[in-house]
C-alpha cells in the first residue's frame, strides 16, 4: 500500500509537468493537494493518452492505455491502488490528463465501488468546476459522466454541492449535460436532484441543449408525486413553438406510457403535420403508448392517424418512414395489410422500412 502525505508543496516533478503543459498552480492549491507517488507505468500510459489530439481509438495511445490499465488492475488490491492513482491524476491535472484519468475510471478499471468514497466524488466535482467549455475538449463530459456516480451518494454535503453545480450555468456545459443525462429514478429519490432538473427545464434562460437533455430524462421518475409533476410539465410543453422543447416532451409522455395524454399527443402531431422533424417525435410517442395501451386506446384511430401521416407526400419519405414501425406495432388486420402494401412502395425509404419491421 502506498503512503499518502499532506505536504506544503507538490512533488517537484508534478509542478514541472503542470508548468510544461500550460497549467498554473496557486500556493493554496499546492498546500491542499495530497501528494501521491503513482504507478510509473500508469503515469506513462496516461501521459501518452493525454497527448492524443483526440482521446479515442483514432490514437494508438488510447488502445495502449485501455489494454495496459486493465492489466494493471490484475487483482482487487492492485485495482484499488490504480483507482486511487487515477483520482490523483484527475485532481492534479492539467485538463488533458484529468480527461484521460476520468475516462480510465469510467471504462477501464472494472468496478464502480469508488462511488462509495465521497472524497473521490469531491475530487471530481472540484476538477469539473475548474473546467471551461471548449469545443475541442471533452474533459467536462468525462468528468460529468464520472461525477454522476455520486448523484446517489449518502453524503448530503457532497450531493448538495453536486446539485448546485448541476444548476450553475457557469459550470462547464458538457459536464452539466452528463450529470443531467445520467440522472435516474434512484437519484431522483435523493434530495434536490429531481427539483434541480425540473428547474433547469423550466428556465427559459438556460441553454436549449441543456433543457432538452432534462426533458429527455424526466420520464424516468417513478415516485407518484414526481410522475404527476412530469406529466403535467410534458403536456404543458406540447404546444411550445420550439420543437426542441415540445418534441422531447411528446416522446417523454410515450416513455411514461401516459395513455391519458393520447388526445394531447395526437393534437400536437396533427398541429405539426408539416414539420418533418415532428415525424420522429410523434411516431416514437405513439409506438410506446401502443406497447402498453392496446386495451385502452382505439387502435383503429391510431391506424388511421399513422396512415394519414404516411400519406403526406409534402414531407420527404425518409421522415415519414418513422411511422412504418408504429404501424407494425398496431398489429391489426388493417395494419398488417397496409404494411404488406408498403413493402412494394415506390418510395424506397418506406419500402425498406416496411420490409425491415415485417421480418
Amino acid at each position: 500500500m502506498k503512503n499518502k502525505f499532506i505536504l506544503p508543496i507538490l512533488l517537484l516533478t508534478g509542478i514541472l509537468y503542470l508548468g510544461s503543459c500550460g497549467g498554473s498552480v496557486t500556493e493554496d492549491e499546492i498546500a491542499e493537494v495530497e501528494v501521491r507517488e503513482i504507478n510509473k507505468e500508469l503515469d506513462q500510459l496516461i501521459t501518452n493518452l493525454a497527448a492524443c489530439e483526440q482521446q479515442n481509438t483514432n490514437c494508438p495511445a488510447y488502445t495502449e492505455a485501455s489494454e495496459g490499465i486493465e492489466k494493471l488492475c490484475s487483482d482487487e488490491a492492485a485495482r484499488k491502488e490504480i483507482v486511487a492513482d487515477l483520482f490523483y491524476i484527475i485532481q492534479t491535472g492539467p485538463s488533458a490528463r484529468s480527461q484521460a484519468g476520468a475516462h480510465a475510471v469510467n471504462f477501464w478499471t472494472g468496478s464502480s465501488d469508488y462511488k462509495n468514497d465521497a472524497s473521490y466524488g469531491r475530487i471530481v466535482l472540484e476538477a469539473l468546476k475548474k473546467e471551461s467549455y471548449d469545443t475541442d475538449s471533452y474533459t467536462g463530459s468525462q468528468l460529468g459522466q464520472l461525477l454522476s456516480q455520486w448523484l446517489v451518494t449518502s453524503d448530503k454535503d457532497l450531493l448538495a454541492d453536486i446539485v448546485s453545480a448541476m444548476k450553475d450555468k457557469s459550470v462547464e456545459m458538457r459536464g452539466r449535460s452528463e450529470l443531467i443525462r445520467l440522472s435516474s429514478a434512484e437519484s431522483f429519490a435523493k434530495i434536490g436532484v429531481f427539483d434541480a432538473v425540473v428547474a433547469i427545464v423550466n428556465n427559459t434562460k438556460e441553454e436549449e441543449s441543456i433543457r432538452e437533455q432534462g426533458l429527455g430524462i424526466l420520464w424516468r421518475a417513478n415516485d407518484p408525486g414526481q410522475v404527476k409533476t412530469v406529466k403535467m410539465l410534458y403536456e404543458s410543453y406540447l404546444t411550445n413553438p420550439n420543437i426542441k422543447i415540445a418534441g422531447p416532451s411528446c416522446v417523454g409522455l410515450g416513455y411514461m406510457k401516459s395513455n391519458e395524454s393520447y388526445d394531447a399527443i395526437v393534437a400536437a402531431i396533427l398541429a405539426n403535420k408539416g414539420d418533418k422533424y415532428w415525424y420522429y417525435y410523434g411516431s416514437s410517442a405513439l409506438s410506446n403508448l401502443i406497447q402498453s395501451g392496446k386495451d385502452v386506446l382505439d387502435m383503429n384511430a391510431v391506424f388511421t392517424l399513422c396512415k394519414e401521416m404516411l400519406s403526406n407526400k409534402e414531407v420527404e419519405a425518409y421522415y415519414r418512414s418513422n411511422y412504418v414501425s408504429t404501424l407494425a406495432k398496431i398489429d391489426t388486420a388493417a395494419s398488417k395489410a397496409l404494411l404488406n402494401q408498403l413493402k412494394n412502395s415506390r418510395e424506397k425509404e418506406i419500402a425498406a422500412e416496411a420490409k425491415r419491421v415485417a421480418k
